[in-house]
């Protein structure tokens, strides 16, 4: 996929979480845009647990968007 096309979606205000799924298979969730970084060569992701994901913008096959998680009050 085309790193202008990833930034777009990052770029959506407001931000929706969206799953970004890769040709090998694997599926990130980004659930808040500061989580992400689009690169010409490189993606750029933390995990919920804080771990870098390292992706280039080539193996990226699908972003979809995901519901968002409750807010608590």
């Amino acid at each position: 996929m085309k790193p202008s096309e990833i930034r777009k979606v990052a770029a959506k205000r407001p931000f929706h979480p969206f799953e970004i799924r890769l040709v090998d298979g694997d599926r990130h969730v980004i659930h808040h845009p500061e989580t992400i970084l689009v690169g010409e060569d490189l993606v750029v992701a933390l995990d919920p647990e804080g771990q870098t994901i390292l992706m280039a913008p080539e193996a990226v096959v699908s972003i979809r968007k995901v519901p968002s998680s409750p807010r608590k009050r």
